[in-house]
């Protein structure tokens, strides 16, 4: 089993104030590993300060780490396209936002060519079984006004890991 992503004993620092004078360290000896046949959404969480928004700048490129290696599929992140593995990566921030519609526009959204076989399994790999227990009308289900209301703050976090599982998948890295 081939590793699709792996961080390898992954540092990053960043220098701050006059003279470069504070050191503020991100991550320190980080390494992650996630193999090609298990499922491919990966949650980051943790308190501020804590390194998460440096993992996902690392993850599509907007960072190189001071020290270790990311590889994706087993070649070092600087040697691969960083725009045509960014079309690669989809990711859900904290704050998130639904459109008005159905569940099936709102996934539509990432990827309009997506079948419906692709959006169920995007909800199933996302975890949606709570918002589909409520959707009467399955992904033609209307959210906001005039459907589903009252998606509390943190409940749509699993629709919108459903839009990233939906985004187009090339082949190599997923």
């Amino acid at each position: 089993m081939a590793d699709l992503l792996r961080l390898e004993n992954v540092s990053k620092t960043y220098t701050r104030g006059l003279m470069h004078a504070h050191i503020t360290t991100a991550l320190r000896d980080f390494t992650l590993t996630l193999k090609e046949d298990e499922p491919t959404i990966l949650t980051v969480a943790g308190e501020s300060g804590s390194g998460k928004t440096t993992l996902v700048k690392l993850l599509v490129g907007l960072y190189k780490p001071g020290e270790g290696s990311v590889l994706y599929n087993g070649l070092n992140a600087s040697d691969i396209d960083i725009e045509e593995l960014r079309m690669q990566i989809g990711f859900v921030t904290q704050d998130t936002q639904l459109f008005s519609g159905t569940i099936r526009e709102n996934l539509l959204f990432v990827n309009p060519r997506a079948t419906d076989e692709e959006l169920m399994r995007a909800l199933e790999r996302a975890a949606c079984y709570n918002l589909l227990a409520r959707a009467e009308n399955g992904i033609d289900t209307v959210i906001g006004e005039g459907g589903i209301k009252n998606i509390r703050r943190g409940k749509t976090a699993p629709l919108h890991r459903a839009g990233a599982a939906a985004a187009p998948e090339a082949a190599g890295v997923r």
